[in-house]
């Protein structure tokens, strides 16, 4: 049987986080967004549950182009390394088996692999290209 108690904490729970975090300034940290997860199914039985002996391949994609330079929240180009941005282009591609052995375990094999640049000014004042490729 749920205790009272029990079935009300996520009701307080929700504005108590909700009120903490509203009242601060949040601030962004900065990092490029590279990192890549295979896409959820958000319909239906979805990711979340697969039936025993059924078999799932999945074959994602993403790319990445940034040439940006923020400080705080607003643009600053001229305050990067060489008065220009830097330039990444990533571009990811993830193949991903999944079978079911039961309604609770489940085998998954995911094999990403990427491939990328960075374009930038070094201080040379020259531009140069680095290019970075892999599975992993």
């Amino acid at each position: 049987m749920r205790t009272v108690v029990g079935a009300i904490w996520p009701v307080l729970l929700v504005p108590a986080v909700i009120g903490i975090l509203g009242s601060a300034p949040l601030h962004a940290q900065g990092c490029e967004p590279i990192r890549f997860i295979t896409p959820i199914d958000l319909g239906g039985q979805g990711q979340a549950y697969q039936a025993k002996g059924q078999l799932r391949l999945t074959l994602a994609y993403r790319r990445l182009h940034s040439d940006q330079w923020f400080v705080g929240t607003d643009q600053h180009p001229e305050l990067s390394p060489g008065g220009v941005p830097p330039v990444f282009d990533v571009h990811t591609f993830i193949a991903d088996a999944a079978y079911s052995i039961s309604d609770h375990v489940r085998l998954r094999l995911s094999v990403p692999f990427s491939t990328g640049t960075l374009t930038r000014i070094w201080a040379d004042s020259l531009h140069h290209s680095q290019k970075a490729s892999g599975f992993g």
